[in-house]
């Protein structure tokens, strides 16, 4: 049986008419990942910041013993994970970038879309991950914490009738609860999540019922936390966030949830519809 080809690792051979692999361009591509791993490595052991200046590009070669071709393949690599940024002109260079959630959620939208991941999914997800937050909020949150939620849930029932800044001021409650965890993987995670899940521009309607609901629910979550009850605070996460869920499905709208997927993976096709 003929192996599977990789066209693009390969070229024609015109004589045999066949496709080879191009053994140097594959090189050059392992090279170039290993290349961008040894300058994150010493972009930690050097104690580097954002805005921090790496070596040039030749300096770079030099020091990884690899060709300029082959680093300069691992600078766009990097680049592309916000790693690092490259700049032009008189006073460029390569510099340490602000590394945010966005390379995160770019993999995970890729394989959510990979998996066909669901909405019920990503909410029930979501859900688990906060009441996690929850939890740990109950215990650790300071007073700054409880008065930055405490805000929040004002500024959300001031909000009621005005769905879109009610569902901003919703995601900044959350968003706090998460923070009020102290647990900065948990953190990473949600903030990640967010960034593949919340898009001011989905649109998704909210009734004002629906509205008063949430602010009740984090008024509930609030007092759990000030109470330092974290079984409660996890709990009434879960309901709140199982209430939203039936929301969106029973009207309708859980496609528009997917919509901000659509940022990090423009080019694959819509998930499919038979999972809800």
């Amino acid at each position: 049986m003929e192996r599977e080809r990789l066209p693009q690792t390969s070229v024609r051979n015109q004589s045999a008419g066949i496709r080879t692999m191009d053994v140097s361009g594959s090189r050059r591509f392992k090279g170039s990942f290993l290349v961008a791993d040894r300058i994150k490595e010493s972009i930690i052991a050097s104690g580097l910041v954002e805005g921090d200046r790496l070596p040039s590009e030749k300096e770079l070669a030099g020091t990884h013993g690899y060709a300029r071709a082959t680093v300069r393949e691992a600078l766009r690599i990097l680049e592309h994970e916000s790693v690092i940024t490259i700049k032009s002109g008189q006073n460029g260079g390569v510099f340490v970038g602000r590394i945010g959630y966005e390379a995160v959620a770019r993999s995970l939208a890729f394989l959510f879309h990979l998996r066909e991941v669901s909405v019920s999914e990503l909410i029930t997800a979501r859900s688990e991950l906060e009441a996690a937050c929850g939890y740990l909020a109950a215990l650790n949150a300071s007073e700054d914490d409880l008065k930055k939620l405490e805000a929040s849930t004002q500024r959300m029932e001031e909000a009621i009738g005005d769905s879109e800044r009610q569902a901003a001021e919703n995601l900044t409650f959350h968003l706090e609860v998460v923070k009020a965890s102290k647990n900065v993987v948990l953190q990473i995670i949600l903030e990640s999540l967010r960034e593949v899940m919340y898009d001011p521009s989905a649109n998704v309607f909210y009734s004002v019922d629906t509205q008063k609901e949430a602010v009740h629910a984090h008024k509930k979550i609030l007092e759990a936390i000030a109470n330092r009850e974290p079984m409660v605070a996890a709990r009434r996460i879960r309901k709140h966030l199982a209430v939203f869920l039936t929301y969106v499905l029973e009207t309708k709208q859980g496609e528009l949830l997917l919509k901000p997927l659509a940022r990090f993976a423009p080019t694959l096709p819509p998930f499919s519809r038979k999972r809800s």
